[in-house]
């Protein structure tokens, strides 16, 4: 069976493209010849997030245009049986339409599969998005959503063809956390990882943190010039205690993550994140906030909490968490404790793959 992954890889940042790299790299580690999996890098401009809604719109249709010309070409060259096209939603459900109306006039299966967990906000606004997201939907075979609630949501809308498929954590990243397990936590080490936008919670974080003595910070991610001059200013005339490194290499990501004291992502949005599976395998004490399947990650309210859990955008409540944690070393400990657990018997990729072959085979 040939499956035609069509989705960002390599190059990009963020957590759609280490998704596609987890599943290719353990695919290829497989060498099955029950599948064939053929990747299509869906690669878009850098920092399309951070632009005017023209200079997206117009970089969104440079982007597809290309891609889809490509895609044709594909179409017609090689057999697919099976298309898995991954999506953020936004202007790229354009790109999802035109993507899955051209497989569907070839008569190929399809699968989208949402890297998003803004679908319950989007139903409440019922707006341009919410309708091209459920044409989406009609138009492929089979939907794939990474948070329960997105799954719910889409559940009481009527369709009947959707699977909530969690992040599987690299193999990669449990073999460099193993290499690395002697590294010590530096108490008081804040770190966060992610792209450097607004949306991240990036400046409510350094506001929280401005307020909070002998601290040092962190933020590890792609950054542009403005945003970091904004961020340092945010900080302070002492703003010593703030450093933004831009991107940085997997194994210095991980040797980052096992000297934390805590990993904070403040994120308005987020669906599966990717980077918290991997603070979790770091046994990182996190505080993160109450957006996607982040809550299921880390269910705050179990006796066996993975982290807290805060509303976004609640610059105080920020405050209040790194408090907890910088001052309660033995819960912070054992928050990390029960999230390394967790990540290493729930989200780890062999079970996630065969659910996804399984879907590939039922379609």
């Amino acid at each position: 069976m040939k499956i035609l992954l069509c989705s960002p890889y390599q190059g990009i940042v963020g957590g759609i493209s280490r998704w596609t790299g987890h599943i290719f790299t353990y695919y290829r580690s497989l060498q099955t010849s029950e599948i064939e999996l053929e990747l299509f890098p869906m690669n878009r401009s850098r920092f399309i997030g951070n632009m005017t809604l023209i200079n997206r719109i117009r970089y969104a249709i440079k982007d597809y245009r290309h891609s889809y010309r490509q895609f044709v070409k594909l179409l017609k060259n090689i057999h697919i049986d099976v298309i898995h096209l991954t999506s953020s939603a936004s202007l790229g459900l354009f790109k999802d339409i035109c993507f899955l109306s051209k497989a569907k006039r070839n008569h190929i299966k399809t699968v989208i599969h949402f890297r998003f967990g803004r679908i319950p906000e989007l139903q409440q606004k019922n707006n341009w998005e919410w309708k091209l997201l459920k044409k989406v939907v009609r138009l492929s075979t089979h939907t794939i959503v990474i948070d329960p609630f997105s799954y719910e949501i889409l559940k009481t809308e009527g369709f009947s063809h959707i699977s909530f498929l969690p992040n599987p954590l690299s193999p990669a990243i449990q073999a460099k956390v193993n290499e690395y397990k002697d590294i010590k936590r530096i108490k008081r080490k804040i770190v966060f990882a992610g792209h450097v936008i607004p949306t991240k919670g990036i400046y409510e974080l350094v506001k929280a943190c401005t307020h909070i003595s002998d601290i040092s910070v962190k933020i590890i991610g792609e950054v542009d010039e403005a945003t970091k001059q904004k961020l340092l200013h945010l900080a302070g005339p002492n703003s010593v205690w703030l450093e933004i490194t831009g991107n940085i290499d997997t194994d210095s990501l991980i040797k980052e993550m096992l000297s934390a004291h805590i990993f904070v992502l403040p994120t308005y949005t987020e669906g599966f994140p990717n980077v918290i599976l991997e603070s979790m395998a770091c046994a990182c004490p996190i505080i993160a906030t109450s957006v996607g399947a982040i809550p299921e990650m880390l269910y705050p309210d179990n006796n066996r909490p993975c982290g807290i859990v805060i509303p976004p955008r609640n610059t105080e409540a920020l405050r209040k968490s790194i408090d907890k944690m910088l001052n309660d070393y033995d819960f912070a400990i054992a928050c990390g404790q029960n999230a390394q657990t967790k990540v290493n018997r729930l989200y780890s990729i062999p079970p996630i793959w065969k659910e996804l072959v399984s879907i590939w085979k039922t379609i």
